[in-house]
């Protein structure tokens, strides 16, 4: 059966499956979702289905990143493991712009929020992330009154550093400038650094650090030219190409990257979404992780030939 992929975990609960779809289930005898869902709400929820459809649960859960790269990666070999897709809402619309999901119909739309819907129509959203904001006392005196809403018109103002710590105090840029990254400029340590990412062979996923994070991000942006308009599939081809040389194969998410260097300012999207550019001119360097993972390569084969087994001394 194996159906295209679907958005939306909501009709798996409470909707009215399609009489074809429910009849093709019940005959292969499960239905495959791959979910970032916790597993105190999977549990309940895959009793619930199996009881109400007869049909059997089954699960891949990971992060949501992981979630939408395995679906990207086996919807381009040809496979469709997946019946239902769920997770952030970030992910499902990458995975609506790479053309893997299905319309989605259901009579139950019409009770969900209307936040909850996408003007395509091809996936809505399940779950409501709640984000508070916190902040150290220490270093923001006074910010007692600045969160007040009928002070400053309901915005945390950050008080600039005076007096001796002042030259110690952590830069912030109240406009949210956009951040400098070594952009491959080839110094030491953008060197070391990605020797030391690279030192076990090809990377295998996204760097936790955020000095690794921003390293990537610039080397990324190093790829793109200052006086050229590019559609989304160039920028993924382009991504998609450079990251193969250095990754390992399901490593890192050309996609998920595209979207980090949209969410660091490095690369700008037009409203559509349609098109992409350069933000600001990136010096294009000499550091190249896949040269860097060469030169480790040899190095390791050099050793190797240079090791004699004591037995034979």
């Amino acid at each position: 059966m194996k159906l295209a992929l679907l958005a939306l975990l909501f009709v798996l609960c409470v909707g009215h499956a399609l009489a074809q779809d429910l009849a093709a289930a019940r005959k292969e005898g499960e239905v495959m979702l791959y979910t970032s869902l916790v597993p105190e709400d999977l549990t309940p929820l895959s009793a619930a289905f199996e009881k109400k459809y007869g049909v059997k649960l089954k699960t891949w859960r990971a992060n949501s990143e992981k979630v939408l790269q395995r679906a990207v990666t086996e919807m381009r070999a040809g496979r469709n493991d997946a019946d239902v897709v769920e997770t952030n809402g970030p992910q499902m619309e990458s995975l609506y712009r790479e053309k893997g999901l299905q319309p989605l119909r259901s009579a139950h739309l019409q009770d969900l929020m209307p936040q909850a819907l996408r003007p395509h129509g091809h996936w809505v959203g399940t779950r409501i992330n709640m984000f508070v904001q916190s902040y150290n006392t220490n270093c923001l005196r006074g910010s007692r009154s600045r969160l007040q809403p009928r002070h400053r018109r309901g915005r945390l103002h950050l008080g600039e550093a005076r007096g001796p710590r002042a030259a110690h105090a952590r830069g912030f840029s109240p406009t949210g400038a956009r951040p400098q990254y070594h952009a491959g400029l080839g110094d030491d340590e953008a060197m070391n650094a990605l020797r030391r990412l690279l030192a076990n062979g090809p990377l295998t996923g996204y760097p936790t650090r955020r000095a690794d994070q921003e390293l990537l991000l610039g080397l990324a942006a190093a790829r793109f030219d200052a006086n050229r308009v590019y559609t989304e599939r160039e920028v993924n081809d382009i991504l998609e190409a450079w990251l193969g040389t250095f990754c390992a194969p399901y490593s890192i998410d050309h996609v998920s990257l595209r979207r980090y260097l949209v969410d660091a300012r490095l690369l700008a999207r037009d409203t559509a979404g349609s098109t992409y550019r350069l933000a600001a001119p990136v010096e294009p360097g000499e550091l190249e992780p896949a040269q860097v993972l060469a030169e480790i390569e040899r190095e390791r084969e050099a050793r190797k030939r240079a090791h004699v087994p004591s037995d034979i001394q």
